[in-house]
């Protein structure tokens, strides 16, 4: 279930979502394209910190670093 979503500037987005079942909080990121590129779970974390997470993200200060081969 989508809780909330942060864009970053001309490089994408990262979504806030709850598994429905687990109740757990995730977020998935997004490239500018809207492809899938990396998501992050956040077992027994709160909706206020998995938010600030994918917020300092999309402020550039949550860095992720992907790796391609």
């Amino acid at each position: 279930m989508l809780i909330s979503e942060y864009y970053k500037p001309n490089d994408g987005s990262a979504q806030v979502r709850q598994n429905p079942k687990t109740k757990e909080y995730f977020i998935i990121y997004f490239a500018e394209d809207g492809q899938i590129f990396d998501s992050e779970k956040f077992p027994d974390k709160s909706l206020r910190y998995v938010e600030d997470a994918a917020e300092n993200y999309a402020l550039g200060i949550k860095i992720l670093w992907i790796y391609t081969a």
